[in-house]
This record gives structure tokens, sequence and C-alpha cells, in this order.
């Protein structure tokens, strides 16, 4: 008899993502799985639990999969929350339940596979801008979160929240438009842009007048958005970043800052002028490019 296996895709996964392993195996009825990598077991690890080594001839310390009657099997391996690094790593399917140490008499196949991290990028189109011109925050969120990446805003008497969708390519963008911040007072503001990461949960978000997270319990209060004795700007920044870091959550970020401004126009010192002269008027202002004046 034989033993095969394939990963579907393109053999590159981000940590969180579903692997669908599947292949063929006519020696036997059940395929026992392991994989090593990096600072995995040497005899091989269980694939539920990468770092528990599996034992030659102990069932129990396998992920399996049953055969069906035409020789083919499938097993969905869920990666969200293994304690894997990034790396490539090989997977076995083995007719029997054999360490990597025990091959030399069973029927096994191998494939290859590369583990990723996932990740965020985001920059602002300005760091000036002015009241009444609209503004982007633009990035990148590999991992292909389904619910996709939560935009916090934050300053002197102002919160936003939302959450943005994820392009097949990765990319994300969050258009601030003219309207919002004609209503934005003059000052500093922080972004932080929160990715759910290997769970694929949003696990610090807004409830109502507060920031709630998984610790230490569900949906505990972690601090005060909205109303009287809420957290404002910096303040509001520092303790959502801290609640992002804390050991419960696993989500990642990442934070930028810009500055609103009074809109401002300022026009060069011209001297005087002879009749027929031609002469510039320049100048400066922090309206927004293709802005009109």
């Amino acid at each position: 008899g034989t033993v095969t296996v394939v990963a579907a895709g393109d053999q590159s996964y981000y940590l969180g993502q579903e692997v669908k392993l599947s292949g063929t195996n006519s020696e036997t009825d059940t395929v026992y799985m392991f994989i090593t990598g990096p600072n995995l077991p040497s005899q091989g690890g269980k694939l539920t639990e990468p770092r528990t080594s599996v034992v030659n001839g102990n069932v129990a310390t396998f992920t399996t999969a049953d055969v069906l009657d035409d020789n083919t099997w499938e097993y969905k391996w869920q990666t969200a929350n293994l304690n894997i690094d990034a790396g490539t790593y090989t997977l076995y399917a083995v007719a029997t339940p054999s360490d990597k140490d025990n091959l030399a008499d069973t029927q096994y196949a191998t494939v290859s596979i590369i583990i990723r991290k996932p990740f965020v990028t985001a920059v602002a189109s300005q760091s000036t801008i002015a009241q009444g011109d609209k503004f982007y925050v633009r990035g990148v969120a590999e991992g292909k979160p389904s619910e996709g990446v939560a935009i916090w805003i934050l300053g002197k008497n102002y919160f936003l929240w939302q959450t943005e969708s994820v392009n097949n390519d990765g990319t994300f963008e969050k258009e601030v438009d003219q309207g919002t911040t004609s209503n934005m007072a003059a000052g500093q503001y922080f972004v932080v842009v929160q990715h759910p990461m290997y769970n694929d949960v949003l696990d610090v978000k807004p409830s109502g007048d507060y920031v709630i997270g998984p610790y230490p319990t569900a949906n505990s209060r972690i601090f005060k958005i909205r109303g009287a004795g809420s957290l404002q700007g910096s303040d509001a920044a520092e303790a959502l970043v801290n609640a992002l870091d804390n050991s419960y959550v696993d989500d990642t970020y990442t934070k930028l800052q810009f500055l609103i401004e009074a809109p401002d126009i300022r026009i060069s010192p011209i001297t005087e002028k002879a009749i027929g002269e031609k002469f510039e008027i320049t100048g400066t202002t922090n309206l927004a490019v293709d802005d009109e004046i």
C-alpha cells in the first residue's frame, strides 16, 4: 500500500488559518499525523499540540484521520493558538502510529509548509490635517482577518472606533471625511489599528462608555472611553495599547498620530512693483493637496 498527503493552497499559511490536509492511504484504515520544524520535538509533535512529542506506538499522542472506503482521507487543521514560531515545517502522514525515528518499516508521506505570523502596518495620508479636509489611514493586515481590522482614533473629547475590511491582497483603507474633520478640535490625535490575530477575534473593543476585554474575566471593563471621567487623548491611547499588550490578548496593533489644525493660508510678502511688471503671488497653506483656494 501507499500513503499520500497534500496541503490545499500555496503551502504558505498565516497562524490562525485553517489548513486542509488530504490524501490517500491504501495500507490501513487510519492516518497518523505529526509535525516537525523549528523548536519542536525531533521525533515529531502532535498537530494540535506541536510542542507535545508523539510517542512511537502510542495512538493517543498522534493526530488521526479516518480513511474512507475509496482510500481517501481529509483533515482540517486549525492553526489558531498554536504555540509555534514562524518558519518552515514538515507534516507527516503515516500508515501506523510511528514517530520520525521509526519510519523504516511503514508507509508514509510528507508535505512542507511555511508558517507565517500575521501583522499589521498603517500610515496616515498626512501628518497635519486642516479642519474640513479629508484624510486616509491606509495599511496592510496580513493573515486574512475575517472581521477586518479595528481603527481607533483618540483625541481630546473625541473618540472614533470602526472596523475596516481587508482586501484580498491584505490592504485596507479608512477614509475620515471632510464632515468629520470639520468637527474635530485642533490638537493632537492618536490612531491605533488593531489586528485580531490568531483567534480571529477582536479581544479588546468598546461597549457603551467603556472599553472591554477578556481579563480578568470575559467582557471585563478595562477603562472608560466616553462621558464624564473618561480617558482622553494620549491617556486613552496609552490605556488601549496597555490593554492590547496584556498576556490574555493575542491581538497585535500599530499606532500613529496626526495633528488637526485650523485652516491657514499665508501670502509671502510682496514688494513694490512698477506698472506693467509681472510678479508672482506665493504662499503656504496647511490645506490638502488638490484643495482649491
